[in-house]
């Protein structure tokens, strides 16, 4: 199995803009819950003192996962994964960890339950924050 979320989001207010993007990519292979899970993701905040960048990453992480397919809808949950937190700019933030939520989502099954895949992108997608998600996985 493959998931992949994917983010982008913008936002300007009283002087500061914000742009970021981030990455969740999770595989699981063979049986059980616990699936490899990395992350990547940048912000940029800009405002008129300065710019803080900061990047957040995890490569390979053990992470839970459940799938489970119900007539049309498929369930999809991801757990938390440790991140290594890296800030710079006017303000250098010392490297720290943080715990990201992988999060959960209810996407379009496919007619076959043993085998799915597809392409969702967020309702809720506004002119400041975009969810894609892609998935695939064959029931073994």
């Amino acid at each position: 199995m493959k998931v992949t979320i994917w983010q982008k989001w913008q936002d300007e207010r009283r002087g500061t803009s914000e742009d970021g993007m981030a990455t969740l990519s999770c595989e699981l292979t063979g049986t059980g819950s616990e699936a490899r899970c990395s992350y990547a993701s940048k912000d940029e905040l800009r405002g008129k003192d300065g710019t803080l960048t900061t990047v957040k990453t995890a490569n390979e992480t053990p992470t839970s996962i459940s799938v489970g397919v119900s007539g049309s809808k498929l369930s999809l949950t991801i757990g938390v994964i440790p991140v290594t937190v890296v800030g710079t700019g006017t303000v250098n933030i010392m490297p720290t960890t943080q715990r990201i939520d992988g999060g959960t989502f209810t996407l379009p099954a496919q007619p076959d339950s043993d085998l799915q895949s597809g392409v969702w992108l967020d309702p809720k997608n506004t002119a400041t924050i975009k969810t894609t998600v892609t998935w695939s996985f064959k029931k073994q």
